[in-house]
């Protein structure tokens, strides 16, 4: 059998049965109260009594003084390290010497230093940040902070997982202020210790025990005090984020509000704040694209799109436009033609009206009752393609008058012809004659009387195709300094033009399209005249209504603002016809005021679009903020129940350097820490694991107390024979930054 002895050093899970590792009650307590102070690894003697270090999260550096005496002369710019105990060592304090006093006690000979440290705060501070973070996570900008800006330090400290926050730095804030402001959007907290960052959320492993109240575990004098207070509540926090100007007046109940710049704005709406008036917006309009003033150079007539026989092409609606090519550039594209490939027979047109007129004696005449029926059908020029008969309209044979059946003309009728078709009494079909669609406007009305008494007998088409090809026409060659054309095509019901072909030359005027839109080119019209062709002379005067633009692929079909020039006129439009800007009011706010040469820029503004809430008219150049609104409804419910009303307590939060995510963080956090009674618990103990950023639970029945507190303040004093800690522990953290900014607040509100 083994001896006992080899069990005891094989299983350590039975050492302690055999008191190796027992350490007699005198040594532990030896062992706990061990206390080391460093310089530069150095052991410092140094007077018990003048050891004070003060322990502080957040926003002011940890602090230590002592008194060194003649045995270990001190230089200021050592490193200082406490630490407390053995086995486990407790970290008391660690930092550099800020400033030695020199003086002697008695006499001469008997010298001594009274010093002063801090921890790595102000050396971290050494660089300032640069950089800008949308949306990242808390945990990747602290590691990048101290990667870029804080050699021989360490992120090791940092929470996995923050939240993520936008972020911008420009060198104003130093490394602490960029910590703090990450702290307040996470609503979390972040301390040095030893040339680590710490940034958390809630609260760090290795706390403090719980304060229950047991023998032993806290000083009566000063004796354990609870504070609640509801002097900083708060239930609705508003954010006032970045700004920028408007451009122009504007009138009251105005939908589109035109500013500086609009890329900081949410595009997909939210709320913003000019002077008092609290707003609400659907989008954006960032702007920055236009043309310049006049007619242009700009094709002003559309192609001719027929459809021809053949197949190749998808089936459904396709647009065409083309551009003008020159040396320089090109030029933007001309008015949209518009073609219908279809699958199966394609329906006919609807008929207008029939429009009985009086007969004349020449005309045969159908019998007097007889039931005449009509129909219309689309037929290309060539033939080789027609649609079906459209829709009936039938009416009795009159005596004495004849019907003058009509059409009101489409836009893919052009090139092609309409037939009338007639039938008596519901027997056979024939038609009456044909009308070639050439000038007829879009939206005109025209007919094709019906004079014959019996019309031509012919069976309903039967030649239209599954898919097919479109004749384009009328590509008009251009000015002088026209070297060639683009012809741009929509894929089959799509709304983006795309290249088709750049091989028309300077003269060739139509193309033959039999392809399929996989053959289109990913490269699109442009965006504005890069051409170079010489604009006519000319000027847009005052109280005009209308403005011509060498195009107008920029503008909102719904109207908006524009800039002319480098800001000289913003003028107000509510639709666009062509290549022209119209609804321009004649006079008063966004009316053109002073003559515009053409030539002259005009761009569209930045805009926010679908405003709401402007009851009053804006003046130009008042400033329009970002504004959001946060709720803590449970906490407003807690207050009104505690104390009656509505339980809402407002608070404003200004920091124009921020965008909507950020300001929304920053609010949320906020609340997080505000929006109930802030418990202030202190106390002396002597527990070495207390330290600020940790949590502390304290369970005192008595008190009728059981809380979980942030550790805020710590002071550790009087260590012979062992450090007392003075605490101070806070279900919120309370800051100098935090009573500065509700100071700037107070300020804004009163001006």
């Amino acid at each position: 059998m083994a001896p006992a002895s080899t069990n005891a050093i094989l299983n350590i899970g039975r050492l302690n049965a055999f008191r190796l590792n027992y350490i007699e009650p005198g040594l532990r307590l030896v062992r706990d109260t061990t206390l080391r102070i460093t310089l530069n690894d150095t052991p410092l003697k140094v007077r018990y009594d003048s050891l004070t270090i003060h322990d502080v999260i957040n926003d002011s550096p940890n602090t230590c003084s002592l008194i060194v005496d003649r045995t270990t002369p001190p230089t200021v710019g050592q490193r200082l390290r406490i630490t407390l105990g053995v086995d486990p060592a407790y970290l008391l304090f660690a930092g550099i010497l800020q400033a030695a006093r020199k003086t002697y006690v008695g006499k001469p000979a008997v010298l001594e230093w009274a010093c002063e440290a801090l921890d790595d705060t102000g050396r971290s501070d050494w660089l300032r940040p640069f950089g800008a973070w949308e949306g990242v996570s808390a945990t990747t900008v602290a590691q990048q902070l101290i990667a870029n800006f804080a050699p021989g330090f360490s992120a090791a400290g940092v929470q996995a997982g923050l939240p993520p926050v936008t972020l911008y730095l420009d060198g104003t804030e130093r490394m602490n202020g960029a910590l703090r402001l990450i702290a307040k959007l996470i609503g979390g907290y972040y301390y040095w210790e030893d040339y680590v960052l710490h940034l958390f959320t809630g609260s760090e492993a290795g706390g403090p025990v719980a304060i229950t109240g047991a023998p032993g575990q806290l000083v009566d004098d000063p004796p354990i005090t609870v504070t609640s207070d509801d002097s900083q509540i708060r239930t609705r926090c508003f954010g006032k984020g970045h700004s920028e100007a408007t451009l122009t007046a504007v009138a009251a109940g105005e939908t589109k509000l035109p500013i500086a710049n609009a890329v900081m704005f949410n595009p997909f709406g939210g709320k913003a704040i000019c002077e008092w008036q609290r707003l609400t917006y659907t989008g954006t309009a960032i702007g920055e694209t236009g043309a310049l003033v006049g007619p242009g150079v700009t094709p002003s007539t559309a192609p001719v799109a027929a459809l021809a026989a053949g197949t190749g092409m998808d089936p459904g609606s396709h647009q065409y436009a083309y551009t003008w090519v020159t040396a320089a550039g090109e030029t933007l594209p001309s008015p949209l033609a518009t073609a219908v490939i279809v699958t199966g027979l394609e329906a006919g047109p609807p008929l207008y009206a029939l429009n009985p007129q009086p007969n004349l004696p020449h005309y045969p005449q159908p019998a007097p009752g007889t039931t005449l029926e009509y129909a219309v059908t689309k037929q290309s020029m060539d033939g080789a393609y027609e649609t079906a008969r459209g829709p009936i309209m039938s009416g009795p044979a009159l005596s004495g008058q004849y019907y003058y059946p009509s059409i009101m003309c489409t836009a893919d009728m052009a090139g092609n012809r309409i037939i009338l078709w007639r039938r008596d009494n519901g027997g056979a079909w024939g038609t009456l004659g044909s009308t070639p669609i050439t000038a007829q406007p879009v939206g005109g009305v025209f007919s094709i009387p019906d004079t014959l008494a019996t019309p031509t007998p012919r069976a309903e088409p039967a030649n239209n195709f599954a898919s097919g090809r479109v004749n384009v026409s009328g590509i008009s060659v251009g000015p002088a300094g026209v070297v060639g054309r683009n012809l741009y095509r929509t894929p089959a019901n799509g709304a983006q033009l795309k290249l088709l072909t750049n091989s028309l030359g300077a003269t060739t005027t139509t193309y033959s399209d039999q392809y399929p839109d996989s053959v289109l080119l990913a490269t699109t019209p442009p965006v504005a005249d890069t051409s170079g062709l010489q604009m006519p002379a000319g000027q847009v005067l005052p109280g005009a209504t209308a403005m011509p633009v060498s195009g107008t692929g920029w503008a909102l079909p719904g109207g908006g603002w524009v800039v002319v020039g480098n800001g000289q006129q913003v003028i107000r439009y509510t639709g666009i016809s062509g290549n022209t800007i119209t609804g321009i009011p004649a006079s008063g706010i966004g009316a053109i005021v002073a003559a515009v040469n053409y030539n002259s820029t005009v761009t569209g503004a930045p805009m926010l679009l679908g405003v709401t809430g402007i009851g009053t008219g804006i003046r130009q150049g008042a400033p329009v903020n970002i504004w959001v609104q946060v709720d803590d409804t449970a906490a407003q419910a807690a207050l009104a129940a505690r104390v009656g009303g509505s339980g809402i307590v407002e608070q404003l939060i200004s920091d124009e350097r921020r965008g909507e995510a950020s300001l929304l963080a920053l609010c949320q956090a906020d609340l997080s820490r505000f929006a109930y009674p802030i418990v202030t618990v202190q106390y002396v103990c002597f527990d070495p694991a207390t330290k600020s950023g940790k949590t502390i639970r304290v369970a005192l029945p008595a008190l009728s107390l059981d809380v979980t507190l942030m550790i805020q303040d710590v002071t550790i004093d009087s260590f012979h024979p062992k450090p007392r800690f003075t605490v101070t522990a806070s279900s919120v953290r309370s800051s100098l930054e935090d009573v500065l900014r509700q100071l700037v607040g107070t300020l804004e509100e009163g001006f």
